[in-house]
């Protein structure tokens, strides 16, 4: 299956079209400015981007607005690809765009467009997930994804399975095809990414660095140009990214920035945060215990001990001991997480506990991937409100002026799970 839609993308990619990908990232302020990401398969030399807020069909001579950027070399041999990452900025929020981008040798893109954040709005809303990978469950998720018309999407890492080094790129290309095919609103727009990183984003999974993440980092264009970045949606939204000890490390530079943020977002009343590994696991522990002893004992029995040596996650541990004083500390309103491909939601935590001032945890990431788990510490733990597993899923989040409203949905758009999240008075 995963070889016929990697042909059968390829080949619709690029029937007609001068480039193999055109997506959206933000590097800054997502009401005024956007990030093109574009993919050729040769040197084109430079490109232009044409844009405009009014539509004018691809004639690039009646667009009001231009820039020219250079490409980057990715890749080798048949695999070779010029990587542009284009910034687009000083645009009015809350508008429609239309762009195409290209040049005089290889020609221009289709028209597309995007819209801009909005400062002020009646509400806000925005899809998440995580452990999205190529799969027909994942297809049909952005599916029901796309039909909620989002503002952004917010992706929490492990992307396709089975990047082990440069010459899985056919992977990558395969999940952006899904992506971009789906990933569209009603109205025709390209719908922003904002993507956290995971484990098998990386070569060597942990305690890496970005130069073992080399998809991750050349191909998505954001803020920072690192795994841990910042960035707000209208007036009161902060979505905080961190990067769970795969090209970071919990402490350090990381644990600074994240206070900084928090310190400096600490009046806004929506404070999101985003990674990949949870800290309140659904299917690992943080340290042995009896609880633990007695799920070995019968994964033995069930013939399932080679889940045995992955149980145990350091990086969750990390998170409790470095990142949830802090969230505790600034009230963070909802964290994001994902790697153990089940939905979980906990109760409003607080050092660990139930509190109605704490942090919601969700997750645990489900957008279709291969394997899916049962949720182990649902047995054990008393922090979880809801748990399940064997189930592909996204969240949609929307936000209004009461508060925010969380609701799982699954790939036939049935919903699973919803909570209702008043504001702080």
């Amino acid at each position: 299956m995963v070889r016929y839609l990697i042909s059968l993308c390829l080949f619709t990619s690029l029937w007609g079209n001068p480039f193999r990908h055109i997506y959206l990232t933000w590097q800054d302020d997502t009401s005024h400015t956007m990030t093109i990401n574009a993919h050729s398969l040769k040197e084109t030399g430079p490109i232009s981007i044409y844009y405009d807020d009014v539509s004018h069909s691809g004639n690039r001579e009646t667009y009001k607005l231009h820039v020219t950027v250079d490409g980057d070399p990715f890749l080798s041999g048949e695999a070779q690809r010029w990587i542009y990452h284009a910034k687009l900025s000083d645009l009015e929020e809350g508008k429609v765009y239309y762009f195409i981008i290209g040049n005089e040798e290889i020609g221009f893109s289709e028209e597309n467009r995007f819209r801009t954040i909005p400062l002020e709005s009646p509400y806000f809303r925005f899809v998440e997930g995580g452990d999205f990978e190529i799969t027909e469950e994942a297809r049909l998720i952005a599916k029901q994804a796309a039909r909620c018309d989002p503002m952004a999407i917010f992706l929490g890492g492990d992307y396709p399975r089975g990047v082990l080094s440069l010459d899985n790129y056919a992977n990558w290309d395969t999940w952006l095809d899904i992506y971009i095919e789906n990933m569209v609103t009603s109205d025709g727009c390209l719908i922003p990414m904002v993507m956290a990183i995971g484990n098998n984003d990386v070569f060597g999974s942990y305690d890496q660095t970005p130069s073992q993440a080399p998809f991750f980092y050349t191909y998505f264009k954001q803020k920072g140009g690192q795994g841990y970045f910042s960035l707000n949606f209208g007036r009161e939204i902060t979505l905080i990214v961190l990067d769970s000890g795969h090209t970071a490390s919990y402490d350090g530079q990381q644990l600074q920035f994240l206070k900084q943020i928090l310190q400096e977002n600490a009046s806004r009343p929506i404070k999101f945060a985003m990674y990949h590994v949870p800290i309140y696991p659904t299917l690992h522990f943080k340290e042995p215990n009896l609880p633990y002893e007695a799920m070995t004992y019968f994964l033995s029995l069930t013939g399932q001990s080679s889940l045995i040596p992955r149980l145990i996650s350091d990086q969750s541990r990390n998170g409790e001991l470095f990142w949830v004083p802090l969230f505790d500390q600034f009230k963070l309103t909802c964290a994001f997480e994902h790697h153990d491909q089940t939905l979980k939601r906990t109760k409003l935590l607080k050092q660990g506990k139930e509190d109605p001032d704490g942090t919601l945890y969700l997750g645990d990431g489900g957008w279709g991937p291969e394997i899916r788990y049962p949720p182990l510490q649902s047995y054990f733990e008393t922090y979880f409100a809801k748990t399940v597993g064997y189930i592909s899923f996204f969240w949609l989040i929307d936000v209004t002026k009461e508060g925010i409203r969380y609701l799982a949905i699954d790939k036939d758009g049935h919903p699973i799970d919803q909570f209702f999240q008043p504001l702080p008075k």
